[in-house]
């Protein structure tokens, strides 16, 4: 007789809906862009997501720090930002910041050449939605999605940082943090499809950024 291990088929069955649900967001993403020429990947992993963009992009850049990753590039994925993406000559018709944990420091620093892509897809997976369910430390969740302590949305829409339940308004920090950053380089953003997984632990978004 063998035993069955509920907690791994538990595992491996939420792996699997985020991974469809990831791949439903990333083809929503997909569907917006104007031209398929480039995408780039900042943390390709294993490649899952890197086959779907090959299938639809004439180039695919891959980076992940991990050595025994597919990825072209093994670097850090902010340094990729700094010294790869940022420097690139050709237009990015979408840029997918792909992380267990939050990447909002690779997206600030793609804003110092964004004017160069728009428009351009924007997808996004963040992970820090569990982590405000254990550390709700409203001053590093600033930190992190707060640009110059603008709260444009939050003032917009009269809402104010949710401190016992910060995870809940993970789209809505996104969604401040983007816009700051589009309306310091005079652009617009376009939420495409954003969602959060069953039990807010992650976000994942794509974003349609024009003139």
């Amino acid at each position: 007789m063998f035993s069955i291990d509920s907690n791994k088929i538990h595992s491996e069955m939420l792996a699997d809906r985020y991974r469809k649900e990831q791949d439903f967001i990333r083809g929503e993403g997909i569907k917006r862009c104007e031209l398929k020429n480039l995408a780039i990947e900042t943390n390709a992993g294993l490649g899952n997501l890197t086959k779907l963009y090959k299938a639809n992009f004439a180039k695919v850049i891959t980076n992940d720090i991990n050595p025994k990753s597919i990825a072209e590039h093994n670097m850090d994925s902010l340094d990729f930002i700094r010294q790869i993406v940022n420097n690139l000559p050709d237009k990015i018709d979408l840029i997918d910041f792909d992380a267990y944990r939050c990447p909002t420091e690779e997206v600030k620093e793609y804003f110092n050449r964004i004017r160069n892509d728009v428009p351009v897809v924007i997808c996004i997976s963040d992970g820090l939605g569990l982590w405000m369910k254990r550390r709700k430390d409203i001053e590093k969740i600033k930190k992190h999605y707060v640009l110059d302590d603008n709260l444009t949305f939050f003032h917009r829409n009269g809402l104010q940082l949710d401190e016992r339940h910060p995870w809940r308004q993970h789209i809505d920090l996104w969604e401040n943090l983007l816009t700051v950053l589009c309306n310091i380089n005079e652009l617009k953003l376009n939420p495409i499809r954003v969602q959060q997984t069953k039990g807010q632990n992650y976000l994942l978004g794509s974003y349609l950024v024009t003139k």
